[in-house]
């Protein structure tokens, strides 16, 4: 907890010198299905995944376009599963995960699902990807597509609890996906080792991101 205040001290001590990071290459979805699974689509397809919506919110138990947000990590889990990936997903409440922690996977490269309050009631009624951060005089700023388009800017939000956040886009939940290291499917041509024997022995499998 000390790390992380004082990580945020120092970064509006240095507000002056900051400047926005983004993850590019995120694929905009409009909502189709619901918004959690439609969010996961665009996580997914950024890391190269053919995704079939109806699917992913079948996988979640989405009824009626509502997602338990206890079923979208491993919604993903099993879904990415289905297609021979194994991807990781943890859902944590705001008071489990730190704004150091989201911008690391910024910083890493990887878009995080935010569950938020979009009308400022203290309720958690929508799903967005954050792709982005931004330290600015008056405070810690997130950037994140609604998903009610599908070729829209990036809005950009405080970075605060929905509990306490009487203004929309509180936050309640992050859902961080972290793509296999490795897979089971599809071999690279150029990694493979060629024995003495004149035959192929091993492969490796890597995901491109």
């Amino acid at each position: 907890m000390k790390k992380t205040l004082l990580a945020i001290v120092l970064s509006l001590f240095l507000v002056g010198q900051a400047s926005a990071v983004l993850v590019g290459g995120v694929p905009e979805y409009m909502n189709s299905y619901g918004c959690a699974p439609t969010a996961a689509a665009s996580v997914l397809s950024y890391y190269n995944l053919s995704v079939n919506i109806l699917q992913l919110a079948n996988a979640m138990g989405t009824v009626n376009g509502a997602t338990n947000v206890m079923n979208i990590a491993s919604g993903i889990v099993n879904y990415t599963q289905q297609l021979g990936y194994s991807f990781a997903a943890a859902t944590l409440d705001f008071r489990e995960f730190s704004w150091l922690a989201y911008t690391n996977a910024i910083d890493s490269g990887q878009p995080v699902m935010m569950s938020v309050d979009s009308n400022g009631d203290w309720n958690v009624d929508h799903e967005v990807v954050a792709v982005g951060y931004e330290v600015r005089s008056d405070g810690l700023y997130y950037g994140f597509y609604t998903g009610w388009e599908d070729t829209e800017r990036i809005q950009w939000e405080l970075f605060g609890w929905s509990v306490f956040n009487s203004a929309c886009w509180g936050i309640g939940f992050a859902t961080f996906v972290n793509p296999p290291i490795t897979t089971a499917s599809v071999p690279e041509p150029t990694t493979f080792i060629l024995l003495g024997f004149g035959f192929l022995g091993l492969f490796k499998f890597r995901n491109k991101i």
